[in-house]
């Protein structure tokens, strides 16, 4: 993994430069792009962490907004969601969500899209209530496709790491010095 500065002369003879971070990951070669050394360099950071700890996609690999949405629905389907819960979802992803940012990647969603993304559905006549609505559809859309094993692996409820019956404790047991008053 490396940053490095790449210098080339345009056809019109303007010598531009740019800051370039080279990695394998996958049995691939990667390379991003950036104007600044010093954003070069905190990609490179983020990309060796998120290599170390398993959670790392490549920008050129990662799905559309489109794919997750549709991924996502699927996933609701599996984990059996009441039926009505389900048909606004997907009224949200096709109605509102796949025409204004279906195509967009999930790496280069950033908020400022978002936002422009609020304000272009505003633009188009959506409610206020329709568009917090389907702006919290988008955020599970994201939360589902970070790619971070543990986050997407929660137990359900039933599971011995979520008992039913919470545990009562004195103060003793908790540390907690109690006065009376």
């Amino acid at each position: 993994m490396s940053v490095c500065k790449r210098i080339w002369t345009t056809r019109t003879g303007e010598i531009k430069e740019a800051w370039i971070v080279v990695y394998s990951h996958n049995g691939k070669r990667h390379i991003e792009t950036f104007d600044r050394k010093k954003d070069a360099d905190a990609r490179q950071a983020q990309v060796r962490v998120n290599i170390k700890s398993g959670v790392h996609v490549a920008p050129s690999e990662t799905p559309t907004v489109q794919q997750a949405a549709e991924q996502w629905l699927r996933a609701g389907e599996l984990h059996q969601l009441e039926r009505s819960t389900l048909v606004s979802y997907r009224e949200h992803v096709s109605l509102h969500i796949i025409p204004f940012i279906g195509s967009v990647k999930l790496a280069d969603l950033n908020a400022p899209q978002v936002r422009w993304f609020q304000d272009a559905l505003h633009a188009a006549g959506r409610s206020g209530s329709t568009i917090r609505r389907v702006v919290r559809s988008l955020g599970s859309i994201l939360t589902a496709k970070k790619e971070n094993p543990a986050h997407l692996a929660k137990a359900p409820p039933t599971s011995p790491f979520f008992p039913l019956v919470c545990a009562r404790f004195d103060a003793h047991q908790l540390g907690v010095s109690v006065t009376s008053a």
